[in-house]
């Protein structure tokens, strides 16, 4: 019986040590939706980087698992981490028409031309003005960003003035540039990117807005000829990423400071780098294919901007709408930002 006992108390003993063992090493995975190419520099560069840092700072607590392809669709990113389909993802506000327009602030014409400025500049306005707005409920945001200055690239003549914009059916982006391309004369027309290769080299498009940093992640130096560039684009892209509010509750206080520490500010200037690099690689692969580059002129941008001027204060009425109380102050803070770290006055 005492032999037995014995026997008993060691079981239990060995079992609990497998169950202290088995903490010790107990591991959440959390699942990354993911519709940008996998050879975009926004992976490569970036996401993947940022996973094996995750893993490094919570000493291999946390781990993120990019699944092969995007859960749900790119327009529903949102629903997707709020919905707990996926953990973690990465919103673009601009492809949600009438959902998040106050994010359009950092979407307009001429904003910056260097996203190592622009990229940094945005999170802290997004802190500032929006957060407290709680757009994204049963979420908690990683990160916010704007990514490289927009241009116009098209597949049969070179735009060098505002009038070779007229009847163009161009890609646009994110809600916004809908509205930039009609006070220019353009046909907006709404399209995921994982469809503008097609579109572009079928001929259904004229041209899109791009990065040019999109040269060699979308491959269209294969499907357009031109580019024109606009100082400062003539669109700014956002995105956020942003992880399921429980997932996110799950994860050890410690833990979540560690993975914010290297997050939201950080990944932002990281972001800017990244895509800087990939806007000057674009630009030459670009002319390398035999593409045209042209600077806009200076009548051109004059020109744009005064048919820019009715969309920026719809924009404004937009962002009062949703709570944002002075947008024109905070755009004239973020503008002033941006001017004052590219060296402008």
């Amino acid at each position: 019986m005492k032999k037995l006992s014995l026997i008993v108390r060691g079981a239990l003993l060995g079992a609990s040590l497998s169950a202290l063992v088995g903490a010790a090493h107990a591991q959440t995975v959390l699942k990354v939706s993911n519709w940008v190419p996998l050879q975009h520099a926004y992976n490569t560069e970036v996401v993947i980087p940022w996973a094996n840092q995750i893993e490094k700072v919570t000493a291999g607590r946390v781990k993120l698992e990019i699944l092969p392809k995007v859960v749900g669709t790119p327009g529903t990113q949102y629903e997707v981490a709020r919905d707990g389909l996926a953990d973690i993802v990465t919103v673009v506000p601009g492809y949600s028409p009438g959902r998040f327009d106050v994010f359009g602030l950092g979407e307009l014409p001429m904003a910056s031309a260097d996203p190592t400025v622009g990229a940094p500049a945005y999170y802290n306005f997004y802190e500032k003005h929006l957060a407290p707005l709680n757009l994204f409920k049963g979420t908690h945001v990683l990160s916010v960003f704007t990514t490289s200055p927009g241009q116009i690239f098209t597949t049969k003549k070179p735009v060098t003035r505002m009038a070779d914009l007229a009847g163009m059916k161009l890609r646009s982006p994110v809600t916004t540039t809908a509205d930039s391309l009609k006070a220019v004369g353009a046909v907006p027309m709404q399209k995921p990117s994982t469809e503008l290769y097609e579109l572009l080299s079928g001929g259904v498009l004229d041209g899109t807005l791009a990065g040019p940093d999109q040269v060699n992640g979308m491959r269209l130096g294969d499907v357009t000829k031109h580019l024109t560039v606009v100082p400062g684009g003539f669109y700014s892209s956002v995105m956020a990423v942003m992880i399921n509010e429980d997932a996110w509750k799950k994860i050890s206080e410690a833990d979540r400071k560690a993975i914010q520490a290297i997050s939201g500010r950080p990944f932002a200037e990281r972001i800017g780098v990244v895509f800087s690099k990939s806007v000057a690689d674009g630009t030459a692969a670009f002319k390398a294919k035999g593409g045209t580059v042209t600077e806009a002129s200076p009548a051109m941008v004059a020109e744009m901007k005064k048919a820019f001027e009715p969309m920026e204060k719809a924009m404004f009425e937009k962002a009062r709408k949703a709570g944002l109380a002075n947008p024109e102050a905070a755009l004239t803070e973020l503008k002033a930002e941006i001017a004052k770290s590219e060296g402008r006055k």
